[in-house]
């Protein structure tokens, strides 16, 4: 068993402190995890926008939790490289920041922490 497989053991202990002060549990991101699990079939791609935020790191352990193989890639890449990324790798879901929405209109499949996870095909 690895450390991202029993978040729930932890309970209310702090996961994740933002700056801004915001907090997650543990038992609060098992429960994300899991719902994530239930949207995104094991060992698929996600694309995961990154920026230093609670959602970010929250995708990315609950990714591992379920098996999916994330490729993470900086929320503020240059427009053109992440469009060729897409072209080559064709991920089936993408995980971003919500300000990112507008610039990828697919339909969200799972929204928290100020990121949404979308299919992208």
């Amino acid at each position: 068993m690895s450390y991202y497989d029993s978040f729930g053991k932890f309970g209310d202990k702090t996961a994740f402190l933002q700056e801004d002060g915001e907090t997650l549990s543990y038992a609060q991101l098992e429960v994300f995890a899991k719902e994530l699990g239930e949207a995104v079939p094991e060992r698929c791609l996600v694309f995961s926008f990154c920026k230093n935020a609670i959602g970010s790191a929250a995708g990315y352990l609950s990714f591992l939790y379920n098996k999916i193989v994330p490729l993470m890639v900086d929320a503020k890449i240059n427009d053109v490289l992440a469009q060729h990324l897409l072209d080559v790798y064709s991920p089936s879901y993408l995980y971003l920041p919500d300000e990112l929405l507008e610039q990828y209109p697919y339909p969200v499949v799972l929204s928290r922490f100020g990121y949404s996870l979308v299919k992208t095909n």
